[in-house]
């Protein structure tokens, strides 16, 4: 077996299996994940519903039962659009304004390299690329369970193609086992307990710094032509010859196992009587590192930082306590808060009808068999007969006939206030601001930035885990494919996220130059405006960015530079230049592939050849002589001031 080669991971992942070994803080991430993604998903709230309401859950009397059962059944809870909503902000931060990422090869100024490492990303995730992944699963995942983990797989090929890395996200409560030694991952243990159609499958691996081993358990009848490799060797206290068998110490306890393969060649292992697992050992990857990453950021103190929580952590505290007080706002809109009629009961008048039967039998037509008149649309009317003179009847007050009973809302109110507070109070213990609850006219210029500044307080740190992570991929996918060599992949975000919207930037751009503010100034909002139009197409924003470099009169007003092309005091290489911009750089866009990605000075020695060729254009169509002069014939008369011929 050529795990002989590494004995050190499989001696680890043995005793994970044999001990059933799980990391000390797994039942609390387990416990985490299934609480964040209840809250988020609004789903499997049992469990919920039973801290806040035992006795009913627990009852076996019917009816206290079916009161429970209605209480599911007519209440909603608000915690999956409470932290839909608190999760806005977060979403944002990949496509903020503030990040800054580059992405390149030294001296690969044809883009070649980069190139092949793009197509390689752009297929990271099927059909979607490796900043799709990031920008929606790792924000997901991050909310849902921050202690999963992504593993950057590949598959093996026979060398005629590219290797093609993807994510393998392993939920926490599947990566069971793994070590840091300071704070460097030196391998990761993960489960799978079933297989690609549901059935119960025990499967370890265990991903480490240079290969990736694993272990399946199969039923030992399943294994055609199963024989044990065994080697003979003497035994030195009885003199016989002995079988070998293979084993290791661990923890002071001494673990055995035997080899065996069948007909295919396929190996196995046997720890204990009649319990295979079958063994796989993949193409060894050589990183030097373990190729998975954890995806939290926010350490959890409880468990002195080994975990991590997601970002409404702190604030669950008050949307747990929305619970209770929604179930009971719903419960009494729905069998309380209505109006109540009672009205006095008039017996049916029609002819036959006798508590709604007819004598030969069947319903009264007119009251539908209820034996009493009703009405039933606003069409309708009820007709009482007026009392008969002399008789001392008295004339009944038709309006107090009938009583709408309207019970009183104010602990409704009461109960929407306070679940307004709980929202209000997770949402400004999150962010430190109430920059997203209730705007409050009253708030200052000043105040608002200092809300703002807290928001991108909390962001920041967010902001860096993802940049890492993002670093860590793009440069792990590099060494697995061959292609880490002189690459350059750094992502960083600003502490100003200007999560402004397009017509936010474009009113601050008109306020700033009433103003008079400084072409710097201006062109800062203008680069954020084009960015903002050509976030998913970032090779039209790098074009802008280049020509807007180069134009020599950038920032001028129509009217300046109208006056600096009429007059002497610009060279005529930056008016040919500027009044065929569009022109030259087609030109450029066509000789020189990859013009927009090469350095400052080359791309300014290729425009300055452009131009050039544009001068001597220009120049071979200049014509020979003025066209306004007028050639005299050497026989012409010449004239006085009065028209007169001179002698």
């Amino acid at each position: 077996m050529q795990y002989l080669e590494n004995l050190d991971n499989f001696n680890n992942l043995v005793h994970v299996i044999k001990e059933q070994k799980r990391h000390c803080d797994y039942d609390t991430v387990i416990e985490l994940a299934d609480l964040y993604r209840m809250m988020i998903t609004g789903k499997d709230d049992e469990d919920i519903y039973h801290r806040f309401y035992k006795k009913f859950a627990e009852s076996e009397d019917p009816s206290e039962v079916a009161l429970y059962e209605q209480l599911q059944r007519i209440t909603n809870l608000i915690l999956k659009p409470v932290t839909n909503r608190i999760a806005q902000p977060f979403n944002k931060v990949p496509r903020s304004n503030a990040k800054t990422e580059i992405l390149q090869y030294v001296g690969d100024t044809q883009n070649t390299k980069l190139k092949e490492l793009q197509s390689i990303l752009d297929k990271f995730w099927g059909v979607k690329s490796f900043d799709d992944w990031m920008n929606s699963r790792f924000l997901e995942l991050s909310k849902i369970d921050p202690n999963s983990w992504c593993v950057i797989e590949f598959a093996g090929t026979d060398g005629s193609e590219v290797l093609q890395p993807y994510p393998f996200e392993v939920k926490s409560k599947n990566a069971i086992y793994f070590e840091f030694i300071n704070n460097i991952l030196q391998y990761l243990v993960v489960i799978d307990e079933e297989d690609e159609n549901g059935v119960e499958f025990n499967a370890y691996t265990l991903y480490g710094k240079n290969s990736v081993i694993k272990l399946s358990k199969v039923n030992k009848t399943r294994i055609q032509g199963l024989r044990e490799v065994t080697k003979n060797e003497k035994n030195v206290d009885t003199g016989k010859y002995e079988d070998v068998v293979h084993s290791f110490i661990e923890s002071d306890e001494i673990i055995t196992y035997r080899d065996f393969t069948d007909t295919d060649g396929n190996a196995f292992v046997m720890f204990d009587k009649d319990t295979f697992y079958m063994f796989d050992e993949f193409l060894p990857h050589n990183l030097g590192f373990v190729n998975a990453f954890r995806i939290g950021y926010l350490r959890d103190d409880y468990t002195d930082g080994r975990t991590f929580v997601n970002f409404f952590d702190c604030a669950i505290p008050y949307l747990l306590s929305t619970v209770k007080v929604t179930c009971e706002k719903d419960l009494s809109f729905a069998l309380h808060v209505f109006g109540k009629r009672y009205e006095y009961d008039q017996p049916c008048r029609a002819e036959g009808c006798n508590g709604g039967h007819l004598a030969e039998g069947g319903e009264c037509t007119s009251c539908h068999g209820t034996g009493s008149l009703t009405m039933s649309s606003t069409m309708e009317v009820v007709k009482i007969p007026l009392p008969r003179s002399g008789n001392g009847e008295e004339i009944w007050d038709l309006s107090k006939m009938s009583y709408t009973d309207r019970p009183s809302t104010d602990i409704i109110d009461l109960q929407l206030r306070y679940i307004d507070s709980l929202v209000e109070s997770a949402i400004a213990v999150i962010f430190n601001s109430d920059v997203f609850v209730k705007p409050n006219i009253k708030d200052t210029a000043t105040s608002k930035i200092l809300d703002y500044e807290n928001v991108y307080d909390v962001l920041y740190p967010f902001a860096v885990n993802f940049a890492n992570q993002w670093e860590f991929g793009v440069k792990t996918i590099a060494k697995i494919t061959d292609k880490e060599k002189d690459l350059i992949a750094t992502l960083s975000f600003g502490k100003d996220f200007r999560f402004e919207s397009k017509v936010e930037l474009v009113e601050m751009y008109k306020t700033m130059k009433e103003a008079g503010m400084s072409q710097d100034i201006l062109g800062t909002i203008e680069s954020k405006i084009i960015q903002l139009d050509n976030f998913d197409n970032k090779d039209q924003f790098i074009k802008w960015s280049v020509k807007k470099l180069f134009d020599p009169f950038y920032g001028k007003t129509p009217e300046e530079i109208m006056l600096l092309m009429a007059g002497t005091e610009v060279p005529k290489r930056s008016k040919v230049l500027y009044a065929n911009y569009g022109a030259i750089w087609d030109n450029l866009e066509a000789k020189q592939e990859g013009i927009y990605s090469m350095t400052k000075t080359k791309i300014k020695e290729y425009l300055a050849l452009e131009v050039d060729e544009f001068m001597k254009l220009l120049e071979a169509d200049k014509p020979k002589t003025n066209p306004f002069s007028v050639n005299m014939p050497t026989n012409a008369v010449k004239l006085d001031e009065e028209g007169n011929p001179i002698e």
